[in-house]
Formats: structure tokens, sequence, C-alpha cells
């Protein structure tokens, strides 16, 4: 018989990676300290991508892929905020959205979900403040994610430095002028939650953790959580 058609079986962890590569994804993951969540129903095919998106950032983090999960994490916001407003234009018919003509402002209205996903995420972030969804501290933390995801698509992301107990970065808020903004990442923070401190981990870290904290709030109604799978 001829074997050259039949499907090997696929490649556990342990088989596709040496001891030392899992016991450093081990000690990642139980470093952040985290429990499951649950966010409620899965009720459309949106919901179900957030959660494999969810999943994917973790596992991407734990494995050391810092770069691939940087981009997830962006990708899982952006699903995030669809699913909220998707459901808001179902409840009410539409959301509005500002607008500028001949240099005026103006609002127009979004009716449908065709429409809302031709929003870039920064879209997504106005219209999301504009409805109060967001307090001013968790928008401005949407608006750091939206700045970072730029820098991540440009290949601009900076260097962390340790400077006065903190682990500081200075990005770029447009990348067409000079105003940038400080990022800073607490010393003891980094050293109880993290497991290494090269830069592109570090934003790997605060880019998985700041998003998973705002899904947490959007969802707050709906997010449980449960011990972790030790």
């Amino acid at each position: 018989l001829k074997m050259d058609n039949i499907k090997k079986p696929k490649l556990t962890l342990k088989e596709r990676y040496n001891d030392e590569f899992l016991e450093k994804a081990e000690i990642r993951r139980k470093a952040l300290q985290y429990k499951r969540m649950h966010v409620g129903l899965i009720n459309s095919d949106r919901m179900e991508h957030m959660i494999k998106l969810l999943y994917q950032v973790h596992q991407n983090y734990y494995l050391g892929y810092f770069e691939a999960s940087c981009t997830l994490a962006g990708s899982m916001f952006e699903q995030s905020l669809m699913i909220l407003l998707e459901e808001k234009i179902n409840e009410d018919g539409f959301i509005s959205i500002k607008k500028l003509k001949n240099g005026k402002p103006y609002y127009d209205k979004i009716t449908n979900i065709e429409d809302l996903a031709q929003c870039n995420i920064g879209t997504l972030i106005s219209i999301v403040g504009y409805y109060k969804m967001l307090p001013n501290n968790e928008y401005n933390l949407a608006k750091t994610i939206q700045n970072i995801r730029n820098c991540i698509v440009h290949d601009m992301l900076p260097k962390f430095y340790l400077i006065d107990g903190h682990y500081q970065a200075e990005i770029r808020i447009n990348l067409n002028s000079n105003i940038t903004k400080i990022i800073k990442i607490p010393e003891a923070e980094i050293k109880n939650r993290t497991a290494g401190q090269s830069s592109i981990e570090l934003w790997s870290y605060f880019l998985l953790t700041r998003t998973r904290s705002l899904i947490e709030f959007l969802f707050i109604n709906r997010v449980k959580k449960f011990p972790p799978e030790f």
C-alpha cells in the first residue's frame, strides 16, 4: 500500500517545540495571572471571530510571536467596536457619524452593517466616543491603541527605555506630524507580569493587557471570569 496520500496526524506542541521553548511560554502565561473570559452569548459571526482573535492574541504572546500578537490585538479591538456599533444599529436603526464638508462639521447616519464596515478604527473610536460608550480615560487609551497600531503598520514602533521607574517609549500620534505621546509601563508591573524586557515583548504585553481591559469595560455587563486552566 502507498502511504503518500494518507494524512499524518497533526503535531502536538511538545512535538513541534522543544522543552525550553514551552517552558518560556508557560512562564509568560502564568505571569499574566489572567482568568478565562466569557463575553456572553456568541450570537454572530463577528462575535465568534473576536473570540478567536482573543485566543490567538494570547497564544502568540505566550509562544513569543510578539509581532503577530501586536497585530492581532488591534484587529481584536476593532472587532469589539464593530460588535457594539452593529448592535446599536440593530436597536436604533442607525448611528450618527461626524463628517466635514467645506471645513464645517455635520452629522451623517449609518444605517447598515456594510457602510459601518467601511469605517477605519479611528472612525469607530470616534463614534463610540460620541455615544459615551467610553469615559475619558478609556477613550484616551483607545486612541493610544490606535496610535500604536498605526506605528505597527508602518514599522515605526520605538524602543522602550527604563527611566525613573517606568519603561517609556515615545510614539508619534500622527505619522504626518511631529506630535508625540509617551507610553509608560511601571517597572514593577513588568517585573511581576512579564518574562522579559525586550521592546517588542513590552509592546505585545501592553497591547494585550490594555486592549483586554477595554474589551472587559465595553462588555462589562457580559464578561464573566473563570479560574485559569493551568
